[in-house]
């Protein structure tokens, strides 16, 4: 059996250590070529994020919009950015 670990750390903090949550034995599969093996870790776990994810919920179609004023648009809050750094 092998050892699967899941651990946390602060992504802006590298210099703290990883905290382990879970140390997970995983089972030695054999290496036949033809043979598929799945390994599947059901379970829950508190985390704390950094942030509320709110997925595609104030997502625009940009498919039918005008290209070039898009490429503009861009073009501009690039160039302001640039000017800034």
């Amino acid at each position: 059996m092998s050892s699967g670990k899941v651990s946390v750390r602060d992504a802006l903090d590298y210099p703290k250590p990883r905290i382990l949550i879970s140390d997970i034995s995983i089972p030695d599969f054999p290496k036949d070529k033809d043979s598929r093996k799945e390994f599947r870790i059901i379970g829950e776990f508190d985390a704390d994020v950094p942030y509320d994810y709110e997925g595609w919920k104030k997502s625009v179609d940009l498919i039918n919009e005008n290209k070039k004023v898009l490429f503009n648009e861009i073009h501009n809050f690039y160039n302001e950015l640039y000017n800034i750094f």
